[in-house]
């Protein structure tokens, strides 16, 4: 489903919608020094700009974290690689993201007959890692993690007052 649209759209657009979304939200978490020093390492990490310009689809994955840091239900997305599982878990507080694994899982029956090869693949994939194979993705995967947890939003946003139920 995440490749038929390209198969139209100029190829170009398959690194600048994630790259671009990811950079304008990791923008306005408006991280801290100590987040974007995890940024910058998570960037730096060899297989994170290997895999990007590549092309490699974990890209979206990491788009669909960072859209989760703002809206949640991105983040039952990252699901359509199970092995990045702890990062579809951002957002799971949210009545959304269940809606959207709801979704996701009906849409996943239609491919019910090829998920027996998926797990032989990985199982077969015993020199990558096997099911910890996309390990190696998880400093990319954190990149909108860290701009979340040191958000200066997140520390300047006053809780909000409860109504008092007595007048």
């Amino acid at each position: 489903m995440l490749f038929a649209p390209f198969t139209v759209l100029p190829a170009l657009l398959w690194w600048l919608v994630p790259v671009l979304v990811v950079a304008r939200i990791v923008a306005w978490h408006r991280p801290s020094p100590l987040a974007w020093a995890g940024i910058a390492l998570s960037v730096w990490f060899p297989t994170t700009l290997l895999h990007t310009v590549h092309g490699n689809p974990f890209i979206w994955a990491v788009m669909a974290v960072a859209m989760a840091t703002r809206w949640g239900w991105p983040g039952a997305l990252v699901l359509l690689k199970p092995t990045l599982l702890p990062f579809a878990l951002v957002g799971v507080r949210r009545k959304a993201w269940w809606v959207a694994l709801g979704g996701l899982t009906l849409v996943s029956l239609a491919f019910l007959p090829l998920w027996g090869d998926y797990v032989t693949v990985l199982r077969n994939a015993r020199g990558s890692g096997g099911l910890l194979y996309s390990v190696q993705e998880f400093p990319a995967m954190a990149i909108p993690v860290f701009a979340w947890l040191g958000s200066e939003r997140r520390r300047t946003t006053a809780p909000r007052p409860r109504a008092d139920p007595m007048p």
